[in-house]
């Protein structure tokens, strides 16, 4: 049985690839080359170029066969009052670098937009808790072009 895995065109060159509710990866059709870019990313949002491919459908078959290594989970957010506002914080996100300095001006604001903001900059579902603990790090899968990047967009 196949995974719950959806294709969404992001614009004429992108297409974003989820497994569930998770954004497992990214792939650009390059106008000029017949070839596509594989961005693949992991449980806590770190990204890793996986080889190109020929086709989107054989990109996504790359970016499945990776996501099946790793178990995917929501990140766990809370809000904190800063100053006047509120503030999402993802212990998780904030690991690996990736910024998230949305503020609400009320605690109703943010309990209402703070899992869908997180979804929308992340890629990846959340839940609202207390005490919210970081996902373990990851590592980059098998096949990942090495890079000495540690984030590629």
């Amino acid at each position: 049985m196949l995974p719950n895995v959806v294709a969404q065109r992001h614009d004429p060159y992108h297409t974003r690839i989820l497994y569930g509710d998770h954004v497992i990866g990214m792939l650009t059709e390059h106008p000029d080359h017949n070839r596509v870019r594989v961005l693949f990313s992991t449980p806590t949002g770190r990204r890793f170029r996986l080889p190109d491919c020929d086709t989107l459908s054989s990109g996504t078959a790359s970016l499945i066969v990776a996501a099946l290594s790793y178990h995917y989970q929501p990140h766990q957010i809370t809000i904190c009052k800063a100053d006047e506002r509120f503030v999402l914080r993802c212990p998780t996100c904030h690991g690996i670098g990736l910024p998230h300095n949305l503020k609400y001006g009320t605690k109703q604001a943010a309990l209402d937009r703070a899992k869908t903001d997180h979804a929308s900059l992340a890629g990846h579902p959340a839940v609202l808790v207390d005490r919210p603990q970081a996902l373990p790090p990851d590592v980059a899968p098998d096949n990942a072009v090495p890079s000495n990047e540690s984030r590629t967009s």
